[in-house]
């Protein structure tokens, strides 16, 4: 029973799932409202008061996170099971540009967290900068570690990657270990982060030895960048 400009609220971490959401939201005009589950509950439940969201979806792990929720909640794996059974609908909502696709929370590190709205045309202009500035191509590859509840882990490379073409590996977290495996195994061309997650591939025993040649450039930002 959802309605267009119902939001759609999501606790979950970084899942092919996820990105689906996001997809089913844009297409039938549902606002996408991630949650930091980096928050105690009752910060989360301040967020889900707020934002009004008609529905929450969340990860297994946060199930005690929506156990008190008012809205109906469901498993973030039910959308694959939705997907997977329904026949495809042609027929797709028609946004204006300024309708808003999803409202991300701000940290609240000197009062309440406030929700940002993002708009299609924002979300767009930012996918068509990025491919332009970064000189962006269907051949390449990167990680997303960053959580969907903050703007980075949608806005750096997944939705220019996703308007693109190219490939992104998601992962729930970031591991040194396991991103310079990716470089070698995956040939990534592109990794990013904030300044602590390159110090902390740089300092890995594992670096010296790792095969970067694939490696194009680094995206680096967040705070202020030793040299």
């Amino acid at each position: 029973n959802l309605k267009q400009g119902d939001r759609v609220a999501v606790i979950a971490e970084n899942s092919l799932a996820h990105v689906l959401l996001f997809f089913a939201c844009q297409k039938a005009g549902f606002i996408l409202v991630p949650l930091n589950y980096r928050l105690t509950p009752s910060e989360v439940q301040y967020i889900v008061e707020d934002s009004d969201p008609a529905v929450l979806f969340y990860g297994e792990a946060f199930a005690e996170y929506v156990a008190n929720a008012k809205p109906t909640c469901l498993p973030l794996t039910k959308i694959v099971q939705v997907i997977e059974n329904k026949e495809p609908n042609t027929s797709s909502f028609q946004p204006s540009p300024d309708d808003a696709v999803m409202i991300l929370y701000t940290s609240g590190t000197t009062g309440r967290p406030k929700g940002a709205m993002i708009t299609h045309k924002m979300l767009a202009f930012n996918a068509y900068n990025t491919i332009m500035r970064l000189d962006l191509t269907t051949k390449d590859i990167s990680f997303n570690a960053a959580p969907f509840y903050h703007t980075g882990g949608w806005n750096v490379l997944l939705t220019p990657f996703l308007l693109l073409g190219a490939t992104t590996i998601l992962l729930d977290r970031f591991d040194p270990v396991q991103i310079l495996e990716l470089c070698e195994n995956e040939q990534m061309s592109i990794i990013w982060g904030v300044p602590t997650m390159m110090k902390m591939l740089s300092d890995h025993p594992n670096f010296e030895r790792a095969n970067l040649r694939s490696v194009r450039y680094a995206i680096v930002g967040g705070e202020p960048m030793p040299i």
